[in-house]
């Protein structure tokens, strides 16, 4: 049985979920302050995710599923860049990772495909869960799918 889960809202504001032992942790890893290039922001996001994997040694990560428009330039690049990264480093450590499309998280969590930010929020909160922004509450949301598609109950 899978104990140990990462679950990633990859950007350049990266929600972080953490399933370890049975004791959840969420964070944020912001990227976004810093006024880098692409290049630097990834190098720095392939330090911090590569760290953080060999710290809790996840069995499996799941992560929200990108969205690439053509019309972003930089966000673009970085956030597509951001889920490479992740799949890259699942191959170095010999995990594997599970991709969630954003509209069926959030119908999962709110029952409604077209959730807002703030619902997300409120409905994580409500869970007891006391993240701090819309980063940590994706995250939060696709730890809570993750351990219900491993058959962790963490109500």
């Amino acid at each position: 049985m899978i104990k140990n889960i990462l679950a990633l809202d990859t950007s350049t504001t990266t929600g972080i979920a953490i399933l370890r032992d049975r004791v959840v942790g969420f964070r944020t890893m912001d990227l976004k302050k810093s006024n880098k290039e692409p290049g630097q922001l990834h190098s720095v996001f392939y330090k911090e995710l590569d760290n953080l994997i060999y710290i809790i040694k996840p069995e499996i990560i799941y992560k929200e599923q990108g969205f690439f428009a053509s019309g972003r330039g930089k966000a673009a690049k970085c956030l597509y860049g951001f889920h490479v990264i992740v799949d890259m480093l699942a191959y170095k450590h010999g995990i594997e990772v599970i991709d969630i499309a954003n509209t069926t998280l959030k119908k999962v969590t709110t029952g409604s495909g077209q959730a807002s930010k703030e619902d997300m929020m409120k409905v994580i909160r409500d869970k007891g869960y006391m993240i701090t922004n819309d980063h940590e509450a994706d995250a939060m949301a696709v730890l809570l799918y993750a351990a219900k598609q491993e058959g962790i109950d963490l109500d």
